[in-house]
């Protein structure tokens, strides 16, 4: 799976697996027990944005409108963000969603503290092939 998000200048691999290892290494992870590209309910995104190389450092500055790509297995799945939520670290259950297709970015805020998480909603756009 590879996230792009134009706004941010980000191009990243994400691997399967948001724990801690796997964030220490790669930045991003997905989040295992939510749905793949494709399937229904969202698509959950876990990253840095302070460490680890920040791939997330300016999540806060997606707006409504803008450009979320995942591409897997040949196809790119493009969202446009619709809304960003701060909640605190128990509430998973905003990744569950209405079991409609969409992706959330998640990461924590404000910068340098966990304290609360940041997340950023999209809503499918197109589905077509992988360049």
């Amino acid at each position: 799976m590879v996230l792009t998000i134009p706004r941010l200048r980000l191009r990243r691999a994400v691997p399967s697996g948001a724990d801690t290892q796997t964030l220490r290494r790669y930045g991003v992870g997905h989040i295992s027990w939510t749905s793949l590209p494709g399937g229904a309910g969202l698509v959950g995104i876990a990253g840095h944005r302070t460490t680890y190389g920040a791939p997330f450092l300016r999540l806060n500055t997606l707006r409504p409108g803008d450009l979320i790509q995942v591409d897997y297995r040949g196809r790119r799945f493009s969202y446009t963000v619709t809304s960003s939520e701060v909640v605190t670290p128990d509430r998973v259950d905003v990744l569950e969603g209405s079991g409609a297709p969409g992706v959330a970015l998640v990461a924590c805020t404000p910068v340098y503290s966990a304290a609360y998480r940041l997340v950023v909603f999209g809503a499918p756009t197109s589905v077509t092939p992988a360049p």
